[in-house]
């Protein structure tokens, strides 16, 4: 390897070396998240896609013309450190990741400019994709979509004359040949959300190994109606039809443990299977 390259990767390897030793903590149990949170396990291909992204655009990224605006990047340093200070000091993870990530970008504005961050949005983008939102955003975005799921499914049962009972996310209903009705929760996996980010990940990854190569790729040319909606709206056709066979197995005595977690292992092997089409895609 030559000195100039050398030279070249000297200072992007120091910076990455103080980035992971300041933020080795919050690296530390954000993976830990990932390997345990099943909403998020797809940030544990994060790492390698982003690396395999700035492999594949070393040339363009060595050749980028740098205009290294340092009061911007001083400042987002700054802000970031402060962010870092207050997630830890309230235990507030997401304040901590969200740091991570500013921080990132104020370092690159700091030495290489807005040019060189222009050219590594979507490893960007990606990472955000990968931090796990709040608790308490997560609950009320799921809740509601627990609701309309189970709406859904009562609606199907009583078009076709089926005695059923809902109470919230709870619906009941009187089996065949049964003594007691049978009560089925619509959890948090019945409502699209436990892999609503995955869906969306893949899809920028998607629209980046698709995208023409002589156009630099950005989130704003991602059309509204682009692969997560649509991803998103057969989501919510998979679930409620899952949904639906699960209530007439339970009506026809044949539904043993009817509830929706009994088909996560299905989900995640449908989920695998989605993202190994849209990861062959760009083939």
């Amino acid at each position: 390897m030559s000195v100039a390259i050398l030279r070249k990767l000297y200072q992007p390897i120091a910076i990455a070396v103080a980035l992971a030793f300041v933020y080795f903590t919050v690296l530390l149990k954000l993976g830990g998240d990932w390997w345990n949170d099943e909403n998020y396990s797809h940030g544990l291909l994060i790492p390698f896609v982003i690396g395999y992204i700035l492999w594949q655009e070393r040339k363009g990224l060595s050749e980028a013309q740098t205009r290294p605006a340092t009061l911007w990047g001083a400042v987002g340093v700054g802000v970031s450190l402060l962010l870092l200070w207050a997630g830890v000091a309230g235990a507030e993870l997401f304040v901590q990741r969200a740091s991570l990530v500013l921080m990132v970008a104020s370092v690159v504005i700091y030495f290489w400019g807005f040019r060189l961050l222009r050219l590594i949005a979507v490893p960007l983008s990606l990472l955000i994709l990968s931090i796990p939102i709040p608790q308490i955003v997560f609950n009320r975005i799921a809740f509601p979509l627990q609701l309309f799921a189970s709406r859904c499914a009562v609606g199907a049962m009583s078009f076709f004359n089926i005695p059923v009972l809902r109470q919230g996310n709870i619906i009941e209903l009187m089996p065949l040949g049964a003594s007691e009705p049978k009560r089925l929760a619509v959890v948090e996996a019945c409502s699209g959300i436990r892999s609503l980010m995955t869906l969306v990940t893949l899809a920028v990854i998607y629209a980046y190994f698709t995208k023409p190569r002589p156009t630099n790729f950005s989130l704003s040319q991602t059309s509204p109606e682009g692969p997560a909606n649509k991803d998103d709206k057969l989501k919510f056709v998979g679930h409620f039809s899952k949904e639906f066979c699960v209530l007439a197995l339970a009506d026809s005595g044949r539904g043993g443990r009817a509830d929706c977690n009994s088909d996560e292992r299905f989900a995640r092997q449908r989920d695998r299977r989605t993202g190994s089409l849209l990861w062959h895609a760009r083939g």
